[in-house]
């Protein structure tokens, strides 16, 4: 191989790794601040809900109402609101998966009260939802 060969090859072999490592210095914390956001904006919107869900008079009034129909949460990155009863069935929700409401983990259920929402991650059917339970 003759010396300019090398000496290509090895410029682009620097240039290679000087894109890579700044690609990586700066998908991390890009990809970091977009979680905090997401679970910034969910857990403002759970909080919302279940401040509604919890107030005087709430029992009794209908399920959710869902003008078009529930969000297939396969194709959909919308937020979804899911009503549990107090064993944590799914009584009604907005989004569905696979045609069905999703299940929340025993786990996450167990951590919530009234004034506490706790995060948590579903993952079923190939499919991993950030859920917000409260």
């Amino acid at each position: 191989m003759s010396i300019r060969a090398r000496i290509a090859l090895f410029g682009g072999t620097v240039v290679a790794l000087a894109v890579l490592l700044f690609g990586l210095v700066v998908y991390f914390p890009v990809k970091a601040r977009l979680e905090d956001q997401l679970n910034s904006e969910l857990s403002q919107q759970a909080t919302g809900i279940a401040r509604q869900l919890h107030r005087p008079g709430f029992l009794g009034q209908p399920a959710i109402r869902v003008p078009f129909g529930a969000q297939d949460l396969r194709k959909s990155s919308e937020s979804f609101v899911e009503l549990l009863d107090p064993s944590g069935t799914p009584v009604d929700s907005t989004g569905k998966l696979d045609g069905v409401d999703p299940v929340i983990p025993a786990a996450v259920l167990q951590a919530t009260s009234p004034t506490n929402v706790v995060p948590g991650t579903v993952k079923e059917n190939d499919v991993t939802l950030r859920v917000y339970v409260g």
